[in-house]
């Protein structure tokens, strides 16, 4: 494969630039969002990072702190704290560990091992060769003030107490290294972040912990247990001294005094309606064991700096009683909350749900708790047949459904509970099939009262037993589980179920919902926090806890911008503004010409329209007339010019202005229906030009052309390794010139081209060096366990 098929361009006409705040004094500094349809939801805190360069943390006591922006742990702002707060390690203790060369064990040695090894008949393996541990060889001052020597340890106990993490046999335990110091360059800035201060009561000395158990053991639905709680406590209130516990939905039950249990153990029978239609009560039997005692003087000494980790189970604990209302009055999906705000439609039969995220966190000046805006997807509750008008896109019903329509409706009903509007109770199915064969005729065997069976349809069952006529009687119906009982609804008698949480990524849409400005994030932070009203919560006040409704103000540092270098006759550099830059006026530092490149347009027959005549068969066309199916097609002109050929005009124009010019027209161009044709396409190209080094693709709007993409992708990069540039339809009719410029950039990038690069005089010593660099990013992501189904 060659090295111009493997490029994979990322540039953007306009740019960010990271790690630089430009707000005014007090003002309040944006960084990632996280409107997440997927919030986090594990309980662990990150990792714990090793900061070499001092310049990214900040305290409130520190005159100068760092305004490196967007954390995990203040989602929607960049913050000067994000060593501090999120990896409270990493503000630690003002010394240093480090190793010399000469107790490393070297290559040479490693191989002389191996040797021995074999003679031995032992196997070699450099691994086998243990490495020397690191060892206290001196200490390094810091040049700033020393940091909190908070640490989050590396693992935690599932009983409750706090476990070290242990090595192997014969190696001591693994600390992460020290922070040195803070960083002094930049421009104070005031900053304040969507943090506010957690206070824990002087009478609280002890967390109790407890162990709970159901039978059955298997819940079902598993949020039940929450039900089982509330009732058992609420039963029990008496015997129970009025003691209020907080359960975190599995195992684990915290009360702030000791439970009354004989022999720290006891066991109860609850009986309770599953839900309100139950006309029933069904039986649990609950088991709770005392597990542990969580000592509040442990979180004390790690603040303060006399013992170096965290008890990961103190804040694991402080989490669940933090977020105890919530659960039990509102809707939480991991560590968000929401049901508070009305939500907004997206169209598609879905919905956008506003609330807030919250987790607790140590840091080296307390604990705080970070309040975010969250928001995820729903499906909106609304009958079934207006929900596949909105996922078909019909404004008009047909009135029956084709084998694609039908395939395409159950990739997104499938999975869904339906709740039917004919019975006299309330109940929930799960769809698992859509029907080939419509209500009038799906029929189904029938027990008469004289003993007989006969076939009797769907449309009248529903006319003969609930007096429903069916006014689309011509749909196919909806088949629910279990898939042994045969069970089937008429899709207009069928209603979504609330709050069933849409886990598919409508990115585009999100963005326009959920983007706001820095001031009005804050004020809906604040709006949430004064909602929450977490200081006359009644289960933190049973743990003395209390919450500061003023944000953590701290001060920050505004970083220098970067220089930029650009192409021309004469080198110019440009200084960002705003943290932002753009190509306007500019040039590629080195742009590829393009000269020989093929052009494929999948737009659809409505977008391609014009007049003139048709190419010849399995030529290329001249240029009067638009290439039919496996034909050429040459140019259009005034009233029947297509969209692609608009966007090929504009594109030339474009790329010309930033000194990456397209030679001439494509040496071919063709229209197809289906990604069936992809190959042969590319084989004509290939007859046509072996030295194609380009292929531009305009891809259908409608179905967003998942199928094409994915197969011109694999045939351009693995199989005939030709660069290929795809545009969606919707915006190579619009061609505006901020996508041209951006088409431009990915174009260039994936020829071998160098789009801007950061100015001589800044660069580091390995970027002047001839030999190549390759840079890995890497991220870490939280699924949910929620992530690969419906909730």
């Amino acid at each position: 494969m060659s090295d111009r098929s493997r490029g994979r361009g990322r540039g953007r006409g306009r740019g960010r630039s990271r790690g630089q705040v430009t707000d005014t004094p007090g003002q309040f500094a944006p960084g990632r969002s996280r409107p997440d349809s997927s919030p986090r939801e594990t309980e662990r805190q990150p990792p714990v990072p090793h900061y070499r360069d001092s310049s990214a943390a900040a305290s409130p006591q520190n005159s100068s702190a760092s305004a490196v922006a967007g954390t995990h742990s203040t989602a929607a702002f960049g913050t000067a704290v994000p060593a501090a707060s999120q990896y409270p390690s990493a503000c630690a203790d003002s010394t240093s560990t480090d190793v010399s060369r000469s107790e490393r064990p070297t290559e040479q040695a490693r191989r002389v091992a191996g040797d021995r090894a074999r003679e031995k008949g032992a196997p070699a393996s450099l691994n086998s060769i243990p490495a020397i541990p690191p060892a206290q060889t001196g200490t390094s001052q810091s040049t700033s003030r020393p940091a909190s020597r908070l640490q989050v340890p590396a693992a935690t106990g599932s009983s409750g107490s706090t476990s070290v993490a242990s090595s192997p046999a014969g190696k001591p335990d693994w600390k992460p290294p020290l922070r040195p110091g803070f960083g002094v360059e930049g421009k104070p800035i005031e900053l304040r972040a969507n943090r506010f201060k957690v206070s824990l009561s002087d009478k609280l000395q002890h967390i109790h912990h407890y162990d709970v158990k159901f039978d059955p053991a298997e819940l079902k639905p598993p949020k039940i247990s929450w039900k089982i709680i509330e009732t058992w406590s609420e039963k029990w209130k008496r015997d129970l001294g009025g003691i209020r516990p907080v359960f975190d939905g599995k195992a684990n039950l915290y009360t702030a005094r000791l439970l009354p249990l004989p022999n720290k153990t006891a066991k109860y029978t609850v009986n309770l309606k599953v839900s309100p239609d139950d006309k029933e009560e069904k039986t649990f039997k609950v088991s709770i064991t005392w597990a542990a005692d969580i000592s509040i003087k442990q979180l004390n000494d790690a603040l303060a700096g006399r013992i170096q980790s965290c008890p990961q189970v103190i804040i694991q604990a402080l989490d669940v009683i933090m977020r105890m209302t919530a659960r039990v009055t509102l809707t939480t999906i991991g560590r968000s909350v929401f049901g508070s705000r009305r939500p907004e439609s997206l169209g598609q039969g879905r919905e956008v749900w506003f609330g807030y995220y919250q987790s607790v966190r140590p840091n080296m000046w307390g604990v705080d708790l970070t309040v975010d805006v969250s928001a995820t997807t729903f499906y909106e509750e609304r009958p079934v047949v207006e929900f596949m008008c909105e996922v078909m896109n019909w404004r008009d019903f047909r009135g029956s459904l084709s084998p694609r329509d039908k395939a395409k409706f159950l990739s997104e009903i499938k999975g869904l509970r339906v709740v039917p509007n004919h019975l006299s109770y309330q109940r929930k199915f799960m769809v698992i099939d859509v029907t080939d064969e419509p209500a009038s005729r799906l029929s189904f065997p029938l027990d008469q009262e004289d003993g007989r069976v006969v076939q009797c349809t769907v449309a009248k069952y529903f006319h003969d037993k609930y007096k429903i006529a069916l006014q689309y009687p011509e749909l196919p119906c909806l088949q629910v589980a279990p898939k042994e009982k045969k069970c089937f609804f008429p899709m207009e008698v069928c209603k979504i179920a609330p709050k069933q949480r849409c886990v598919k990524k409508l990115v585009a849409e999100m963005n326009k919902k959920t983007a706001c400005r820095p001031a009005a994030r804050q004020k809906e932070i604040r709006g949430f926090v004064t909602e929450a009203n977490f200081n006359h919560d009644p289960y933190l006040q049973e743990f003395g806890i209390k919450v500061d409704p003023r944000m953590c103000e701290l001060t920050g540092r505004v970083l220098p911008h970067p220089q930029l270098q650009y192409g021309g006759k004469a080198f110019t550099v440009v200084s960002p503004k705003e943290g932002t830059w753009t190509m306007r006026g500019h040039k590629f530092l080195a742009g590829i010409p393009v000269h020989n490149w093929a052009l494929l347009c999948f737009a659809s027959a409505d977008e391609r329209g014009g007049q003139g005549g048709r190419g010849g068969q399995g030529g290329q066309g001249g240029h009067g007339g638009r290439g039919g199916q496996g034909g050429g097609g040459g140019h259009q002109t005034d009233s029947g010019q297509c969209c692609c050929w608009n966007f090929v005009r504009q594109l030339q124009g474009m790329s010309r202005r930033l000194a990456m010019p397209f030679c001439g027209d494509p040496r071919f161009h063709k229209h197809g229906d289906n990604h069936w044709q992809l190959e042969s396409l590319f084989n004509a190209i290939i007859e046509t030009c072996r030295e194609t080094e380009l292929i531009i693709v305009i891809l259908p709007e409608r179905g967003g052309g998942k199928d094409e993409y994915s197969e011109l992708k694999r045939l351009g990069d693995l199989v005939y390794e030709i660069p290929t540039q795809c545009v969606k339809q919707k915006l190579a009719r619009e061609c505006k010139p901020q996508v041209l410029a951006n088409v431009c950039l990915k174009i260039n990038s994936k020829l071998g081209g160098v789009n801007v690069a950061i100015a001589q005089h800044l660069r580091c010593p390995v970027f002047k060096r001839d030999e190549p660099v390759i840079f890995l990013g890497a991220d870490v992501t939280h699924p949910s366990p929620q992530a690969g189904r419906n909730e």
